[in-house]
């Protein structure tokens, strides 16, 4: 069920909005956003938010069929283990760096300090040639 909370934490807000794509909070009563004009409609939207009043069973928008239904959620222990570390933060440059090469634990942190050191060595070189 916290399956859609932890999808709209882990992606942002900015690739999950309605206006960029066809982003599944946006139908949701408690993600939707009020009616200008509209009379005591804010408040109503406000107030399920506050108490946490809102139902995720179903995963509303994700259907791209016309005849399909939304999918509904299922239970945390359903979903791979894989996907709740995509929320996690990645280490920075500067946490690998301090870790050293040879106290990373895996390929993987070796091959992003690579990448983060090769990132930062491009930035310091183009720094310096707009300063000429």
């Amino acid at each position: 069920m916290a399956l859609l909370m932890h999808l709209r934490r882990a992606l942002g807000n900015e690739v999950l909005s309605s206006s960029t794509s066809r982003g599944f909070h946006a139908a949701l009563p408690c993600f939707a956003k009020a009616k200008k004009g509209g009379k005591g409609g804010a408040e109503e939207v406000e107030q399920e938010v506050a108490t946490g009043k809102c139902d995720l069973k179903v995963a509303t928008g994700i259907n791209i069929l016309k005849s399909g239904n939304d999918p509904a959620l299922g239970p945390n222990e359903a979903y791979p283990d894989w996907l709740w570390k995509l929320g996690e933060p990645s280490p920075n440059l500067a946490e690998l760096q301090q870790k050293g090469w040879d106290n990373l634990a895996d390929l993987s942190e070796k091959k992003r300090l690579v990448k983060l050191m090769a990132r930062q060595e491009i930035k310091v070189k183009n720094a310096l040639k707009a300063k000429k």
